[in-house]
């Protein structure tokens, strides 16, 4: 063999170089293109599949999180209720009503509620002002304020048109009393011996916390 074909190589050597490569697992490095390479665009497909599986299984936890939070918000609420309620006790009853009316040592009838229908029944504000609420129910029973709370009781009005109330908020028991006066309640409130209420509804669910 000459020295040119020393150096010459045959070509079925290149084809169990390349058979090799595709058994070693590395036809994909070496780019000799064997069945069952990785293509890069088949990477790319899949990482873009899991990036998207990623991010609805993060928004799926984040809206549970905020349900969560507005559940717990709104137990925290329903407790909150509960608990006022349960600070603001008991109404005052009409024996307690009865008892107060006996300081006025009124020789009047005494009717318990309303003597007429739609007679009081509503929500009562000082004229100048349109504060310290005053709600009367068609049941007889009674709401004022107290310092910002709902005072609850009953209420009564004689036959001469004076109305006494007697409220409860949590075990402090407050009086109060009023002239009918046409349109207008006239009675005590703080320092002002005749302050006068209008009607400014005749719902009663429109009282303290309804400013």
């Amino acid at each position: 063999m000459n020295q040119r074909n020393r150096y010459m190589v045959c070509p079925c050597h290149h084809l169990r170089i390349r058979l090799i490569a595709c058994l070693l697992g590395t036809g994909g490095m070496l780019g000799l293109g064997c069945q069952g390479e990785v293509r890069p665009g088949n990477a790319s497909k899949s990482g873009a599949d899991h990036a998207a599986e990623q991010g609805q299984a993060e928004r799926a936890q984040s809206r549970q999180a905020v349900e969560g939070r507005e559940e717990n918000q709104e137990l925290a609420s329903q407790d909150a209720t509960t608990n006022e309620v349960a600070q603001a006790g008991p109404p005052a009853t009409r024996k307690e009503l009865e008892t107060y009316i006996e300081r006025f040592k009124s020789t009047d009838t005494w009717h318990f509620g309303e003597r007429v229908p739609g007679e009081l029944v509503g929500t009562w504000r000082t004229v100048k002002r349109r504060d310290a609420p005053i709600v009367f129910r068609v049941d007889g029973s009674y709401q004022q304020d107290f310092n910002g709370n709902p005072s609850e009781g009953v209420f009564a009005i004689s036959d001469s048109g004076k109305v006494v109330a007697f409220s409860k908020w949590n075990g402090i028991g407050l009086g109060a009393h009023y002239q009918l006066d046409g349109r207008n309640l006239i009675g005590p409130h703080g320092s002002i011996p005749n302050e006068r209420w209008q009607r400014t509804s005749r719902s009663a669910q429109q009282g303290i916390g309804n400013r």
